[in-house]
């Protein structure tokens, strides 16, 4: 019995450390965005609009949409952030958030490659060095500029940048600049929903793997259960 108690704590454990609570900001992509994070776990939590209290969140997603003071607090306190197309453009731009700029971007050609550069090996997991996703990789932001400490994570064909990221004092920026919430995107595409899981392991604050109260008390429960199970037994 005490081998199942310490089979059923260590499951529960992992399954509490490894479900993030999730804001998304914006429209482009949203159910199946919704879809594959629920499907692997995640709890969406609706964030009405920016002005929203994102303090409990792991990671935010900013869907072809700008942010806010709040979302840049977010960030700066440990938050993980990941856009799609121009939510990138507020990211950058205007948030400040990584020492970057983008100066436009348009139809680069339908189906290109998105191919990982050694710094984005965290994104490639369960891919491979590339994919593609017909009319979600074909519009892509231009980025004019990338500092010593912004990371390319990522490229399109002829090598220019197509994701990037980078420490935002203490949080993280995933900005990844193209399209993939349009249709055969997220929610339709392997290779984007495998993308989007592996953004959520970019480097953040440590105080995301820290379970939620309510993840403590259903574990709680669950010993307690156990344990009424193991004496009523005996």
């Amino acid at each position: 019995m005490k081998k199942t108690i310490v089979m059923v704590l260590s499951f529960l454990s992992i399954s509490s450390l490894s479900a993030l609570s999730i804001g998304i900001i914006g429209t482009n992509g949203r159910a199946g965005l919704e879809n594959v994070l629920q499907g692997n776990g995640h709890n969406i939590t609706q964030v009405a609009n920016t002005s929203s209290d994102l303090a409990d969140l792991d990671a935010l997603f900013l869907l072809r949409t700008n942010g806010d003071s709040n979302v840049r607090d977010f960030v700066f306190g440990g938050g993980l952030l990941v856009t799609e197309w121009t939510g990138a453009d507020w990211a950058i731009n205007t948030g400040n958030l990584l020492n970057a700029s983008i100066y436009g971007g348009g139809f680069k050609g339908n189906d290109l490659a998105v191919t990982f550069t050694p710094e984005g090996d965290f994104l490639a997991e369960g891919i491979g060095d590339s994919y593609s996703a017909n009319g979600a990789t074909q519009f892509f932001r231009d980025f004019n500029s990338t500092g010593p400490e912004v990371d390319v994570l990522a490229t399109r064909p002829g090598g220019a940048a197509a994701i990037v990221g980078g420490a935002a004092d203490q949080g993280y920026v995933l900005a990844i600049a193209y399209d993939w919430g349009d249709y055969g995107g997220i929610g339709r595409s392997p290779g984007t929903n495998q993308l989007i899981l592996n953004a959520l392991n970019a480097p953040r604050n440590s105080q995301a793997n820290v379970p939620e109260p309510s993840s403590i008390l259903l574990l709680s429960i669950a010993v307690l259960v156990v344990l009424g199970y193991s004496r009523k037994r005996n």
